[in-house]
């Protein structure tokens, strides 16, 4: 399991933002599709109370919040788009976006959002689950350790998102600043990242194949494992790989 040790910055630059950086207060903005569709509708417009109060870019003074089921003309507009309910809130992220890349005129930052391992639900706390956030094996979840600085917590790389640079104003880096990734901890980071975004892909081993040809395992190719070509015919089960097993995800070679 990763410890604090050598993981934070312990005398961290206060004039500037880099990756790497933990900030509490931001606002972050949640979309009404990450819900549950018995809490809302996937969308809910914003329509104006009042006809011809401006153009679709500009936010009317006097809105009311529909279902998008109840606005039958949603989107239909030269310019394809609508105001819509959203919630933003307060809280913990992580800095994605390189240092060098923060430095330049920029407009948006990426971040991913950061929850305490005590705040998860009951059930996400059971031994078995932590256990994978702590080793690293939840590839989505960067695991924070506890230390001085930070309770133990974790950054979901499924919830990235993108804020404006303006809500990051570099004189406010020492009030935000909950704690700095070491250099060390940010090769960890860029390593983590570089394993979500390029995740194995291909049929799983329960799926038929869909055309005659010869195959190869994705999943043994992104871990270094031995590659086999592998002669499969339509509608054949794929079935576990023969080197990594149940984990086989297959491609078809030209």
């Amino acid at each position: 399991m990763q410890t604090a040790e050598g993981f934070y910055d312990p005398k961290p630059d206060l004039t500037q933002y880099y990756q790497g950086d933990i900030l509490s207060g931001v606002p972050f903005p949640t979309w009404p599709t990450l819900r549950s569709g018995a809490e809302i509708h996937k969308w809910a417009i914003l329509r104006p109370l009042k006809a011809n109060l401006g153009p679709v870019d500009r936010l009317p003074s006097h809105i009311v919040a529909r279902a998008s089921r109840d606005v039958p003309d949603s989107f239909d507009n030269l310019l394809h788009k609508e105001f819509v309910l959203a919630s933003c809130e307060l809280r913990r992220i992580l800095i994605l976006t390189r240092g060098c890349e923060l430095d330049k005129d920029r407009k948006q930052v990426i971040v991913a959002p950061v929850t305490l391992i005590r705040d998860l639900p009951e059930i996400e706390r059971e031994p078995n689950r932590l256990a994978k956030i702590r080793s690293q094996e939840s590839e989505h979840k960067f695991y924070l350790p506890q230390s001085t600085q930070l309770d133990e917590s974790f950054a979901d790389f499924f919830r990235i998102t993108a804020i404006h640079r303006d809500l990051l104003p570099d004189e406010d880096v020492s009030e935000r600043l909950a704690a700095r990734l070491s250099s060390a901890a940010c090769s960890r980071l860029q390593i983590c990242l570089s394993k979500f975004f390029g995740q194995s892909f291909g049929f799983d081993r329960w799926n038929e194949c869909p055309q005659d040809g010869i195959y190869s395992c994705s999943a043994c190719f992104f871990h270094g494992r031995e590659v086999r070509k592998l002669m499969f015919r339509a509608g054949e089960a794929f079935g576990p790989c023969p080197v990594c097993g149940d984990t086989a995800e297959y491609v078809k070679l030209p």
